[in-house]
């Protein structure tokens, strides 16, 4: 499958400076947050010392019990990954497996850090950005095992993903991908490359009419990419 592809990007908006009289009047309300999160700390970090040492519990009080000559506790069983259906469609089925703390010590702290950028769009988009281990059966090569975002869009004959390509050492640490599944061959390609740019899945795209041909992107810094993907000619 061929494919068309107009890309355009869209800077942030310009914050214009702000003059001394207004960062005067904003004194009080930085004063008044601040006094909040003393406040919230106050009252949550008990509450998280205690949940810690809940989640600690076997490793604080195992060496005790030892000495005293008790039986060491059970372990508790281990807690399944998150599985997220992207697609179920006759014997293709496409699953998301929410395992990212592998990929954050194997890749480095720059992999790490360009996660940590993703994860800064959940104050823009109030959505906090998916990312899966993908897991495909039957087994589709070059797929299987990629990271990918939660963007799942059919299209006749196929589908659309964004999968995640760590670039160990290099500066950004990774980019990213929109690609093309076909259902009849189980054939994958890259469309267009889309850096560092979440694409939105289709329920975020709230207040605008649906357009399957249309990709909608973010950043962390708010500039927007926008994608118009059509098929080549002959295709259809």
């Amino acid at each position: 499958m061929q494919f068309e592809v107009q890309q355009t990007i869209i800077p942030p908006p310009v914050v214009p400076p702000t003059s001394f009289w207004e960062d005067v009047q904003a004194v009080p309300l930085v004063v008044g947050v601040a006094a909040a999160i003393v406040v919230m700390a106050i009252l949550v970090v008990p509450i998280l010392l205690v949940v810690v040492a809940w989640e600690n519990r076997l490793r604080l009080v195992g060496p005790v019990r030892r000495r005293l000559g008790y039986p060491p506790l059970p372990e508790p069983p281990p807690v399944a990954a998150e599985q997220t259906v992207l697609l179920r469609r006759g014997p293709l089925e496409l699953l998301g497996i929410e395992q990212l703390e592998p990929d954050r010590e194997k890749l480095g702290p720059e992999f790490r850090a360009w996660l940590d950028q993703w994860e800064e769009l959940a104050s823009q988009e109030q959505h906090y950005p998916g990312l899966h281990r993908l897991q495909t059966q039957p087994e589709i090569a070059g797929l299987h095992g990629q990271l990918v975002s939660d963007l799942a869009r059919e299209w006749p004959g196929g589908m659309f993903l964004q999968f995640v390509e760590p670039r160990p050492g290099q500066t950004p640490a990774s980019t990213t991908w929109l690609a093309y599944l076909e259902f009849a061959t189980l054939r994958w390609e890259r469309v267009a490359e889309t850096h560092g740019y979440y694409l939105l899945p289709q329920h975020l795209e709230s207040g605008l009419a649906f357009n399957p041909e249309l990709f909608r992107g973010v950043d962390s810094l708010g500039a927007e990419l926008v994608l118009r993907v059509q098929a080549g000619p002959g295709e259809y």
